[in-house]
């Protein structure tokens, strides 16, 4: 886990700077300060490294897939209670640091996805980096390539997530029955929360378009607060 950490210690002064660079307006004027604006090209650029970093984690740990036996669960702590849910396999993990380690890993190639996708609509750069392909290297684009294209023309949420992005919350969700197993006491549900934060805040930005997997996330947040966590924090909600 300190390898991956140290592989995202630059993420929070990139987030930092693009906080700063759109808190200046839609045509900032050069600033007399000493500390320049940040050039938007160079965060475009750090933020493809952290991701080319977090690649290298693809593949790394053996990861099966079971059969779900979710749907009477998501039922029971779903805010829509009669809702049917498409069968997704879940993911399992040969220990709690591996699935631990690759949720994170899902969660901050997120969080840098979406970063991205809020810069290229805002400093578009004509460059092959754009809000719904990113060029990253990264095996998702691949296998959701024809996913990619359905999802182009028939949702465009307010803030487009990449289809990359959306996979990669799936991929996350997926990995929640593994993380809230009774064996894994407090210690799963507790590594669980914010990966699980994350990928909710990417399925609701397609509104109905992602509403399964929203509620998925919502059904999960339930069990996490039975499990003595009184308060999930989601994007300025709380599930209580």
């Amino acid at each position: 886990m300190q390898t991956l950490l140290g592989d995202i210690a630059i993420l929070p002064s990139i987030l930092e700077a693009i906080d700063h660079l759109q808190s200046q307006g839609p045509d900032p004027a050069p600033s007399p300060s000493p500390s320049p604006s940040p050039d938007p090209s160079e965060l475009k650029a750090k933020l493809s490294e952290v991701l080319a970093c977090l690649s290298k984690w693809d593949g790394h740990f053996e990861i099966r897939q079971k059969r779900s036996a979710r749907i009477h669960i998501h039922n029971d702590h779903s805010r829509t209670s009669t809702s049917t849910f498409t069968p997704v396999p879940d993911f399992w993990f040969p220990n709690l640091l591996a699935a631990n380690i690759s949720i994170h890993v899902w969660a901050f190639q997120i969080i840098c996805l979406t970063e991205l996708s809020k810069l290229n609509k805002r400093f578009p750069s004509g460059e092959a980096c754009d809000d719904y392909n990113c060029n990253l290297n990264n095996p998702t684009t691949t296998e959701n390539a024809s996913l990619e294209k359905q999802h182009k023309h028939k949702h465009k949420p307010k803030i487009p997530p990449s289809t990359p992005a959306l996979a990669l919350a799936t991929k996350i969700c997926q990995s929640m029955e593994y993380m809230l197993q009774d064996e894994m006491l407090l210690y799963g549900p507790a590594a669980a929360m914010w990966p699980l934060a994350t990928a909710y805040t990417v399925s609701i930005q397609d509104g109905d378009g992602n509403k399964e997997e929203t509620e998925r996330c919502w059904g999960f947040m339930g069990r996490i607060r039975e499990r003595g966590f009184l308060s999930v924090g989601v994007g300025g909600l709380e599930v209580r």
